[in-house]
């Protein structure tokens, strides 16, 4: 196969790694492949002064509401549906929906998922806690898209970072922990990889695991009960939120593209200068 002819095979996460050797049975390849880590720019994604902050979430009248971010494309392994009937869980418990907002950053109408439009109307959320950039959610063109500066004041702006797709790697996982926010992911594939360890609240798969692809890719879907029951532990418990938005804040910073590069630059080196590698000397009798 193509992974077998490769010299040295790369792959981004553990996660991806082993699904690329669950196709590849050459003894050889589990031998040469590597994982590096995508990463982060952290001069660009980083938390906001505290003044900052507040000044910029009056200018959008959030001041006094806990956000909750999603940042991912609308496509269909992304569990949308799934997320918005969570949150129409969670803003059915009493009190809650005067205090919360969800951000859904993604095209309303890609082609590629749901229509955003008609689940916030299905899950009965019209004019009710959801909050988008205009310009996002129903571009002009689909290559639309915004600098890393603005989607950065984003993910400042909020309070949490929610992600219930199965991932490769999921980059808004980590421009999300480099900002300091406590995340919510999915407890399957790179995600549960990325936010272990404490790094994030994980929700269980509910059990239902399909495979898509035809290399029999798992696509789990989440617990949504769990999912709300975490998004109020998330809003309610400052002391947890802290935590783990401290433990990905830290992985974050030890994340970057600097690192990765030199990772990178590593295996180049050690293809063009196999005599700079560590060399192991042995006496011949």
């Amino acid at each position: 196969g193509v992974v077998s002819d490769i010299d040295i095979p790369i792959a981004y996460t553990d996660y991806a790694k082993e699904a690329v050797l669950k196709s590849v049975k050459d003894p050889e390849t589990n031998m040469r492949i590597k994982t590096i880590y995508h990463g982060v720019d952290t001069n660009i994604f980083k938390p906001l002064d505290p003044y900052e902050r507040r000044r910029e979430r009056e200018k959008l009248g959030i001041q006094d509401k806990f956000v909750f971010l999603t940042v991912s494309r609308n496509q269909s392994r992304k569990n949308i549906p799934e997320l918005f009937r969570a949150w129409k869980m969670f803003t059915d418990i009493p009190g809650i929906a005067d205090d919360a907002v969800f951000w859904p950053h993604m095209n309303f109408k890609d082609q590629a998922g749901w229509d955003i439009d008609d689940l916030i109307t299905v899950c009965g959320l019209r004019n009710r806690t959801i909050m988008y950039y205009e310009q996002v959610a129903h571009p002009k063109s689909e290559a639309f898209g915004i600098a890393d500066e603005e989607l950065a004041k984003l993910y400042q702006l909020a309070d949490a970072f929610i992600l219930l797709s199965n991932e490769g790697f999921g980059l808004p996982v980590l421009e999300a922990m480099a900002t300091k926010l406590p995340c919510i992911l999915l407890g399957h594939s790179a995600t549960a990889e990325i936010g272990k360890d404490g790094r994030s609240a994980l929700i269980d798969p509910s059990g239902s695991v399909t495979w898509v692809g035809r290399y029999l890719t798992d696509k789990p879907v989440p617990d949504i009960k769990k999912t709300a029951d975490v998004m109020y532990k998330i809003m309610k418990d400052k002391k947890y939120r802290d935590e783990i938005a401290l433990k990905g804040y830290e992985f974050a910073k030890q994340t970057t593209w600097e690192h990765a590069l030199n990772e990178w630059d590593a295996v180049f080196k050690k293809i063009e200068f196999p005599y700079l590698s560590p060399m192991e000397m042995e006496v011949v009798v």
